[in-house]
């Protein structure tokens, strides 16, 4: 019959009779031994152990693939807004530095994504 139980249906029914057995006042040592005398591991240790494993491989390749985006990004980003600054500067005036600092950024901001977007989009 508990063979038949799901996981969670075993551990409601531990958590239950945990509970009751603390509003009958019983000492916290004797809730412990109830709780491992009852307590039936899964027989899925394998199916828990790929999970983990394939959760972890996904994880980590989530942690390069970010790195690696978010590298590109900043070597695009850099070369880019050099350029724009080489390219940009000399021909606006200079009464208005800060704006033309904004316009550069700006811009070096949208071509660094639209770069980025075709490279990385094959």
């Amino acid at each position: 019959m508990l063979e038949q139980l799901s996981f969670c249906d075993r551990i409601n029914d531990l958590c239950r009779a945990l509970q009751a057995m603390r509003r009958w006042g019983v000492p916290c040592e004797r809730l412990e031994q109830f709780a491992h005398l009852h307590y039936v591991p899964e027989k899925d240790d394998a199916l828990d152990d790929l999970v983990e494993s394939f959760s972890s491989k996904a994880m980590s390749s989530m942690i390069y693939e970010a790195a690696r985006v978010g590298a590109f990004n900043v070597i695009v980003g850099y070369l880019v807004n050099t350029a724009f600054s080489l390219l940009i500067s000399p021909t606006e005036p200079a009464e208005c530095p800060d704006w033309n600092d904004n316009r550069i950024r700006e811009s070096a901001l949208f071509l660094t994504g639209f770069i980025t977007h075709l490279v990385l989009s094959r």
